[in-house]
């Protein structure tokens, strides 16, 4: 068995089958995003004076959405990462949402993203790297829109200072 954690995010415990539920980690995740109540969860957040990039990384909320897919869905909705939950208005919420699944599906059919270090369990690398629209392209302009730059920012939320990229075009806040 090989666990590679390179970024220190993870942790590993060895725990009986019957313990699993009890786990308060695995309590308290939320659902994918394909199969969370889009209602129930834009009640829970549409009041929130937080941005919707935090929303979309707090597991407790939706489950399975990091850095690269938060940046990939709100880029492929056009929403400014800053922008407050609290101005996202359903319909632009539930495409974020329709967004990450699809993005997320799209990224295991293509094994994952090896940006830095990532790889299967085999070793393999992953290919969904190559489809990302401004992860990992700062400075770089924009392929959908040609006019604006992909920009790179820190928010002072992110684990370890991780940045987060979004088209200042497309993008614009408050769209």
């Amino acid at each position: 068995m090989v666990y590679n954690d390179s970024r220190i995010f993870g942790s590993f415990e060895i725990v009986e089958a019957s313990d699993t539920r009890t786990l308060y980690e695995i309590k308290n995740l939320a659902q994918l995003p394909g199969d969370v109540d889009k209602e129930a969860l834009f009640k829970k957040v549409s009041k929130k004076n937080i941005s919707i990039k935090k929303i979309l990384l707090d597991q407790s909320l939706v489950l399975g959405i990091g850095n690269i897919y938060a940046d990939e869905s709100l880029f492929a909705a056009k929403i400014n990462p800053m922008t407050k939950a609290k101005d996202v208005s359903f319909e632009k919420f539930s495409e974020i949402l329709e967004h990450a699944q699809r993005i997320m599906d799209n990224s295991i059919k293509l094994g994952g993203s090896s940006v830095q270090s990532y790889s299967s369990v085999n070793g393999i690398t992953g290919k969904f790297q190559n489809n990302l629209k401004v992860y990992g392209r700062d400075g770089q302009k924009c392929e959908d829109c040609n006019i604006g730059f992909v920009k790179k920012v820190k928010l002072d939320y992110t684990e370890n200072g991780r940045g987060t990229s979004f088209c200042d075009y497309c993008q614009k806040e408050n769209l």
